[in-house]
């Protein structure tokens, strides 16, 4: 044994969702800053097991041949599934829980780590950016295998998942399966071009109407449906006329002579003459 490596966990990295560093190495006479992670104590706080049968399970444990790892035994003496034992170490430690099988893998991230290698440790990539590697992992608490997974892929950050030793297992399977072609990614979404700014509001500026005659300082003006409809003027109806009316009021015009004929109306409307002010 080269040294006891403890381990921190760091949340706020991009690298998804978790990374284990090693922080600390009781090498010599150093003294450990806490307490090393451990799959037991983690699967009791996260109680899926009791105090007492984690002591089952590790007298179970010392004389089981070949060894087994401490998960397997507590599935095997039925105290909890295998999902259970993942759901809890993922929640006590702070890891997502994933189903690698299922996981469409590219080719390059899997080959990463060598199949015999991963099923010694396992562990299966599920992801792998320039300097990192995340892997599905059985018990994150292995501290060594994170170690020697670091040194046989060169990635600086482990990031690690929680799943089940049967699903890491069948994913290796598929992953390695000579059949095996992840789909595709998704094409990216295409870019929504900006919608077209509206188009400026001009403001228009009320037509007037034709001047007839200017005297004594005013200008004259006719409008209504009495007027030829050729005529500037014109309006068609009474409602039409009552409309231009209120129009022209706003423009200084004001009617001063109303006159009917056969219905139709003729109104005259005066406005001091812009040239005289």
């Amino acid at each position: 044994m080269t040294g006891d490596f403890q381990y921190a966990v760091d949340t706020t990295l991009g690298v998804p969702p978790t990374r284990i560093t090693p922080v600390h190495s009781t090498r010599g006479n150093e003294a450990p800053p806490g307490q090393r992670l451990r799959l037991g104590e983690a699967l009791v706080q996260a109680g899926v097991i009791t105090a007492g049968q984690l002591e089952q399970c590790l007298r179970f444990q010392e004389a089981a041949v070949p060894r087994r790892r401490l998960g397997a035994v507590v599935c095997e003496l039925g105290l909890a599934s295998d999902v259970d034992v993942a759901r809890g170490l993922g929640t006590i430690l702070g890891f997502e829980l994933v189903d690698p099988s299922v996981l469409d893998v590219p080719v390059e991230v899997v080959r990463r780590v060598p199949r015999l290698s991963a099923e010694m440790l396992g562990v299966v990539p599920i992801a792998a950016g320039e300097n990192w590697l995340r892997v599905a992992v059985a018990d994150p608490t292995d501290r060594f295998a994170v170690e020697l997974l670091r040194e046989a892929t060169g990635a600086l950050t482990i990031s690690m998942a929680v799943a089940t030793p049967r699903s890491i297992e069948s994913a290796l399977h598929r992953f390695w399966s000579p059949e095996y072609a992840p789909a595709a990614p998704a094409a990216p979404l295409a870019a929504v071009p900006d919608p077209e700014p509206p188009a400026p509001v001009v403001e228009q500026v009320p037509a007037e109407p034709a001047v007839t005659a200017v005297e004594g300082g005013w200008e004259y003006a006719f409008l209504g449906d009495g007027v030829p409809s050729s005529h500037p003027g014109y309006t068609g109806d009474l409602a039409g006329t009552e409309r231009e009316l209120a129009r022209l009021g706003a423009l200084g015009w004001e009617a001063v002579g109303v006159s009917n004929s056969g219905g139709r109306m003729t109104v005259l409307l005066k406005r001091r003459s812009r040239e005289t002010g």
